[in-house]
């Protein structure tokens, strides 16, 4: 536990290696930040799992995850056996936002003076640097026009931990967490990218049909000069000039930039997501060269 809700903020946790995790209950409605609680051996009174609605995989899940128990899922009991009293489910908190290397967490706090609102824990092995409030505070004092920067990222990186939050609704590991993290933000930016270049098409489509009637024009008014000579340059007066042209290429392109305008932004955004998809993913990466070391030194 790197620390836990309500604890006194000191300092901000610069990840150096590794991932922490921010973590909670997981509710139907949604989780809820808590504090890791010692286990006892009081369970006689205490509800099972399938009394409190938690069975099949998700019971198997939780009594593998319980501090007393040794058994592996293959050697557990079938769901309707199983019997984990709610003292020990109490002790179980789950993953609900990482943090990898090049990231840090504790700022809000530090920022306003307030409790841990949440509790972090290492999910694998890393290092951290620290940064005392004392020393946080001086470089604020230091570089004002910095310090409402760094407020505003950290109240907008604390609605970002609320909405994953409300996010919990049963418990997962944190490489099963960060690998459904990698599909949504996969599948967000799929859509997104269909979305632009649906838009794209209504624009341009429209200019070249535009287009394509100018140059059918010009043809039809060539292959009809001898028949429009003796009449007179009235008829041609009903047909776009050059100048007319022009203008609404003008206009359709001013039209594009308005949308590649929108459409950078959108891009930016999508940056900020596959930061957090690279965070996931090095967690899992780093999981797997951890079981490769240990298959290696066995």
């Amino acid at each position: 536990i790197a620390f836990q809700m309500h604890d006194f903020a000191f300092h901000l946790t610069l990840v150096l290696s590794g991932t922490f995790a921010s973590v909670g209950h997981p509710l139907p409605g949604g989780g809820i930040d808590a504090m890791p609680s010692a286990p006892t051996n009081d369970d006689e009174d205490q509800p099972s799992l399938s009394q409190r609605g938690i069975s099949g995989k998700m019971s198997k899940f939780v009594k593998s995850m319980s501090p007393h128990s040794h058994s592996t899922l293959d050697r557990q009991v079938p769901s309707t056996t199983a019997a984990v009293s709610s003292q020990q489910f109490s002790t179980l908190l789950f993953p609900y936002k990482l943090f990898g290397p090049n990231t840090y967490f504790g700022d809000f706090e530090c920022l306003h003076g307030s409790l841990r609102r949440a509790t972090m824990r290492c999910e694998s092995g890393g290092s951290t640097l620290v940064l005392k409030k004392r020393d946080l505070s001086e470089l604020i004092e230091e570089f004002p026009q910095f310090g409402d920067v760094w407020v505003t990222s950290a109240e907008r990186r604390e609605s970002s931990r609320k909405r994953a939050l409300s996010q919990l609704r049963r418990p997962q590991s944190y490489c099963a967490f960060a690998a459904v993290a990698i599909q949504k933000a996969y599948r967000a930016w799929k859509n997104r990218v269909l979305e632009a270049t649906s838009q794209l098409l209504d624009v341009v489509c429209p200019i070249l049909s535009e287009h394509v009637k100018l140059v059918d024009k010009s043809i039809g008014s060539k292959s009809s000069g001898s028949r429009l000579s003796h009449r007179g340059h009235g008829g041609l007066r009903s047909m776009a000039t050059p100048e007319q042209s022009l203008s609404l290429f003008t206009g359709e392109i001013n039209k594009m930039r308005g949308n590649l305008g929108n459409l950078q932004a959108e891009m930016q955004q999508q940056a900020a997501d596959f930061i957090e998809v690279r965070e996931a993913l090095d967690a899992l990466l780093q999981k797997q060269q951890q079981q490769r070391q240990g298959i290696g030194r066995g």
